[in-house]
């Protein structure tokens, strides 16, 4: 057995490297020179994979109007946009015209609002994906009716095709 009197100290653990910190030549056990490389951070993206600094954007400054573009009306038509994807709904919802809509994202000075606009768009693409991944895995009702048209129950409809155009 051994005698802990005369049992040798265990290495000591080397510490732990930071990959952070490059070794040169001559920092070979001195402390003193070593060298804190940057290493750049990655970028911060949200749940969904998009860049959160896409949706940070400032308003088009338009003439002051009653029935106009504010600021706070373009926030709330891309809040709209992201919702429901479609900007006919997202104008109608705000009970603005289309034409205006697309007229002032063509317009000068409005290149922050069409990238907040084309990230509100793929914002509403992926909750897309999620609606048609919950149609494909639990199907929806189909409205059963009688010879008279009186609705008498409902099937439940499970699309294969869906499932297999989600799986690619």
């Amino acid at each position: 057995m051994d005698d802990p009197k005369t049992r040798k100290a265990p290495p000591a653990a080397a510490a732990p490297r930071d990959p952070a910190i490059l070794d040169t030549p001559e920092a070979v056990g001195d402390d003193r020179s070593r060298t804190v490389a940057t290493v750049p951070e990655p970028p911060v993206l949200d749940a969904n994979g998009f860049d959160p600094h896409d949706f940070e954007w400032r308003p088009v400054l338009r003439r002051p109007r009653s029935d106009g573009w504010t600021p706070e009306l373009q926030r709330r038509f891309v809040e709209a946009l992201a919702d429901t994807g479609i900007v006919a709904d997202a104008c109608r919802s705000l009970d603005i015209s289309v034409q205006s809509a697309y007229r002032l994202r063509r317009s000068a000075g409005a290149e922050s609002f069409a990238r907040a606009w084309d990230a509100a768009v793929a914002a509403a693409a992926t909750r897309l994906i999620d609606v048609a991944m919950m149609r494909a895995i639990h199907g929806v009702d189909i409205p059963v009716f009688d010879r008279d048209g009186c609705r008498i129950g409902s099937k439940r409809h499970y699309s294969d095709r869906l499932m297999m155009f989600l799986l690619r």
